[in-house]
């Protein structure tokens, strides 16, 4: 259950690093691990360029997360474990790279506007059927 833990990579920077240089490091490092966890457990990354999360036909899951939050990725790797139908799409966005609520919603369209995370938007056939945000979506994610 260790998809989005980074901490070994990151355990690795040198000791003598300052703090600014280290979460520095330490972001660049999560910058280009997180794409590629989401990608080796066969989820999507949406961007500010992806098109609107629901597609018809379609169960879609969108998670949203900010890397920076340990819980969030706890939660994400609660999800591979949990386990969905191969016919479930799912879909993450990172928030750090979202610069306003609008580019949120217009990527994850009928959620409210976010307060806190993770957050978690089901859609089926095109439709938005449940949303969460915090704590719920990690016990959501654990069920």
């Amino acid at each position: 259950m260790n998809n989005f833990n980074f901490e070994n990579h990151i355990q690795k920077l040198p000791m003598d690093l300052g703090c600014e240089e280290f979460i520095a490091a330490k972001n660049k490092i999560v910058a280009t691990e997180f794409p590629l966890a989401v990608a080796r457990v066969g989820w999507k990354l949406l961007t500010t360029d992806s098109p609107p999360a629901p597609a018809s036909g379609k169960h879609v899951i969108v998670v949203c997360v900010v890397t920076y939050s340990k819980e969030d990725l706890h939660a994400l790797d609660f999800l591979v474990q949990r386990g969905l139908p191969d016919s479930t799409v799912v879909l993450v966005l990172d928030l750090a790279f979202f610069l306003t609520t609008d580019a949120v919603l217009r990527v994850v369209p009928g959620i409210p506007a976010p307060i806190q995370t993770p957050i978690m938007a089901e859609y089926y056939d095109g439709k938005l059927i449940k949303t969460l945000e915090g704590p719920p979506v990690i016990d959501w994610c654990r069920e």
